[in-house]
């Protein structure tokens, strides 16, 4: 995560594991983790997860349960942060190589 020293200063960041597994092999999927950063910003606590999720390559209906699972964390760490801070301000950013109208955008992170 590229920021501004003059503008955010974080306060922690922390590392999330994703673990999946292809359909057909049963071996483990190794795919990039999700990064969340909290921080101050503007005189604002804001948090920033930051993702890579899985490509589709093989096809986009192959594909799309790695992307639903890579949501599925993303959805916890949103989660988790909303136990502590109803209203926390969260941005969720990167390259998730889907659409807003996909399953893992629509209907599992709920946008």
């Amino acid at each position: 995560m590229l920021y501004q020293k003059k503008l955010f200063t974080p306060i922690s960041t922390s590392s999330h594991e994703l673990k999946i597994y292809d359909d057909l092999t049963s071996k483990r999927v190794y795919t990039r983790d999700q990064l969340l950063v909290s921080g101050n910003l503007d005189g604002d606590l804001i948090h920033v997860i930051v993702n890579h999720w899985p490509s589709r390559s093989g096809g986009e209906a192959r594909s799309r349960p790695k992307r639903v699972a890579a949501a599925k964390l993303t959805k916890h760490l949103v989660d988790s942060l909303q136990v502590i801070d109803p209203y926390a301000k969260i941005f969720i950013m990167g390259d998730l190589n889907d659409d807003p109208t996909n399953e893992s955008v629509k209907d599992v992170l709920k946008t």
